[in-house]
């Protein structure tokens, strides 16, 4: 994650927090806040039908987790969701990885069309594309009365432009947003650091960890 949340987050929010985890992936860093906090609201979102099924898996107690199988975007309906895999060679080792034990065959997937990724990893391969369910941001909160947020922790491949674009105002009530970013395109028509400054006037960097960066609301003091 980028973040040391366990030293962090509770510093920072609090100890009834609402999070938003949008990009849950399998659930690692999902279970890293129910371990963090013993009381709190977490609402995750992801739309890969295989990271869904180890989400549902490992992510225990369910409970304390409310999950939407949906992709944030700009736009309320359905868009083509392009499936990262492949196998990465170890650093250390020729041998290959198992996909299954490979980190990032599954976690590069995104709505944006891969371009610089294909280049700066070229093992991880984009051979699939489906369709996925996609809602604005501010569609959700409004569907599911969300009013005040602590924390949005944003990992989405590129698209951060389509999240921000669909979720203004619902980033307004926000206090912090942790977000990947990347200043090489990496996906088609994803924002750099300055670009995502740029659609959140109102937010400033709080700590910058060269590819995340974690933004705080001005507007909450």
């Amino acid at each position: 994650m980028g973040l040391n949340i366990k030293k962090n987050l509770p510093r920072l929010l609090g100890k009834h927090p609402t999070i938003l985890e949008i990009g849950a992936n399998v659930g690692r860093d999902t279970n890293r806040f129910l371990s963090t906090f013993q009381d709190l609201d977490l609402y995750c979102f992801e739309p890969d039908p295989r990271c869904l099924d180890r989400f549902k898996t490992k992510v225990l107690p369910r409970d304390r987790v409310h999950l939407f199988e949906v992709a944030i975007s700009d736009c309320d309906g359905h868009a083509d969701f392009y499936l990262s895999s492949g196998r990465r060679h170890s650093s250390r080792h020729f041998d290959r990885i198992p996909v299954e034990d490979s980190p990032g065959h599954i976690n590069s997937s995104s709505l944006l069309n891969p371009t610089g990724h294909l280049k700066e990893f070229p093992w991880c391969k984009f051979e699939e594309t489906i369709r996925v369910e996609t809602k604005r941001l501010d569609t959700w909160a409004s569907e599911n009365n969300i009013e005040m947020i602590d924390f949005i922790w944003a990992d989405v491949q590129g698209a951060e432009k389509k999240m921000i674009k669909g979720g203004f105002e619902t980033l307004a009530r926000a206090r912090y947003l942790y977000t990947e970013y990347s200043n090489k395109q990496l996906y088609q028509g994803q924002p750099t650091l300055k670009n995502i400054l740029k659609l959140l006037s109102d937010f400033t960097i709080q700590q910058d960890f060269k590819k995340n960066v974690l933004l705080r609301n001005r507007l909450f003091g």
